[in-house]
């Protein structure tokens, strides 16, 4: 008799359960190597590392494919700790001290450190000062040594990379692809430090993973068939239609007539600031805002974004250049009716919006966030992937007072993609001074 599709496919997912623990344990053999082989070291030498009391320690350092390890001297006897470069970024950091000073940290402050050492070591030599969990501040003793270990650590995240790479597309359990980086960078710390007690372990949790999933392979696997191909409609956020009239101010220098009042409480202001004061700290009164959200105000620049759209289509770098700059020229015709102020948005705020391009039909997506506050920074993200560009950045908003007269400084940069051609334009933004 025939067999029946569901035998086939426990057939086919014994298979690749089979395939899974080789691979598993190939990789583990890589990285096993890596870690204990004297002859793989990207970098070793002496650095300073500084506690979390702010004291300073020398430590024999080496660098190997994805990993950090730290001993107490040359000898490689006394382990200290082992710092998984997976997930981690590697910053320079100033310093008044001679030398040069760099920071390895998580972006999302999670444990950087593995659990054992290379050798299986469960606990670390002790050391007379304790180290930060989430990050590593070093220094090198001098600028040029500091670079070499900069691209040294460049070197090892990238092998790490290339190692994981060789497998085809499995995912190996040492560093999984798991739902959030947190459980990510655990998993990793804990694979790295049971590779010191070689594959038995590794067997062991994989076994014992693989029998709680078949179970429940089993009993969701009738469940699976039935949403096969079902990937149900296309969620999409919902979009208000402006039928607003739209306010534009006057060509050329923007002047405005204020009433007395509004004039008596500008002079109490300008009793409070000083020169080279941040307008950002003060109060303004709600006559000088402008009704919506700096990050709204964000989205003016991108009015007449079809103009990419065509600059995509020249096929000269020189063309393609003339539409960029006539694009960048188009964001400053839309401004408010006299001297107006954008209102503060608040953390995590956001703004979405999109225009509806004439000709092509395709649309152009907005979107920005206040990133932080103190200091008032915000996001933007605008995409027409159909057409082909995309541009994205960080503004830093800063305002000064310099006693007669006020400066908006947009402070941060834009890059703008144009996808076919593989080409990258940063973007400046244009400061604002008033009289």
């Amino acid at each position: 008799p025939d067999r029946s599709p569901k035998f086939d496919r426990k057939v086919s997912l014994k298979e690749m359960k089979k395939s899974y623990k080789h691979e598993k344990r190939r990789m583990a053999k890589k990285v096993t190597s890596a870690l204990l082989d004297p002859a793989v070291i990207i970098l070793s030498s002496w650095l300073k590392i500084r506690g979390t009391l702010k004291n300073w320690a020398r430590f024999w350092c080496l660098v190997k494919p994805g990993a950090l390890i730290i001993y107490r001297n040359d000898k490689e006897e006394q382990w200290v700790g082992t710092v998984i470069l997976n997930g981690c970024e590697v910053i320079e950091r100033p310093s008044k001290k001679e030398g040069f000073c760099f920071k390895i940290y998580h972006p999302l402050q999670n444990y950087i450190w593995a659990t054992k050492g290379p050798r299986g070591e469960i606990a670390g030599a002790l050391v007379g000062i304790p180290l930060p969990k989430d990050h590593l501040i070093l220094r090198a003793a001098s600028e040029s040594d500091g670079k070499c270990w900069l691209d040294a650590l460049e070197v090892s995240h990238k092998q790490a990379y290339n190692m994981h790479r060789d497998n085809k597309g499995m995912v190996s359990d040492l560093y999984g692809k798991l739902t959030s980086s947190e459980d990510r960078e655990e998993e990793t710390a804990q694979a790295i430090g049971h590779l010191g007690n070689g594959e038995r372990d590794i067997d062991e949790m994989s076994n014992d993973a693989m029998d709680k999933s078949d179970s429940e392979d089993e009993i969701v696997e009738d469940q699976e068939i039935k949403d096969e191909g079902d990937d149900g409609p296309l969620i999409e956020s919902t979009y208000m239609e402006e039928n607003e009239p739209e306010y534009l101010g006057e060509s050329g220098e923007a002047t405005e007539d204020m009433e007395d009042e509004g004039k008596s409480i500008l002079w109490s202001l300008m009793k409070q600031v000083k020169p080279g004061m941040d307008l950002s700290k003060v109060v303004l009164p709600t006559f000088i805002l402008e009704p919506r959200s700096f990050l709204d105000k964000l989205s003016d620049f991108y009015y007449h974004a079809d103009i990419l759209s065509n600059a995509v289509k020249q096929e000269s770098p020189y063309d393609r250049m003339k539409q960029v700059v006539k694009w960048y020229l188009s964001g400053f015709y839309k401004k408010p009716k006299g001297l107006k102020k954008p209102y503060n948005p608040i953390i995590g705020e956001r703004f979405r919006c999109y225009w509806k391009h004439q000709e092509t039909g395709t649309r152009t997506f907005f979107v920005a966030e206040q990133l932080s506050h103190h200091p008032p920074i915000s996001g933007f993200y605008v995409a027409n992937r159909q057409d082909g560009f995309v541009v994205n950045g960080c503004i830093l908003a800063k305002s000064k007072f310099y006693g007669n007269s006020t400066s908006a400084i947009m402070d941060g940069l834009a890059t703008l993609t144009l996808l076919p051609h593989g080409e990258d334009y940063v973007i400046s933004m244009p400061y604002a001074h008033c009289k």
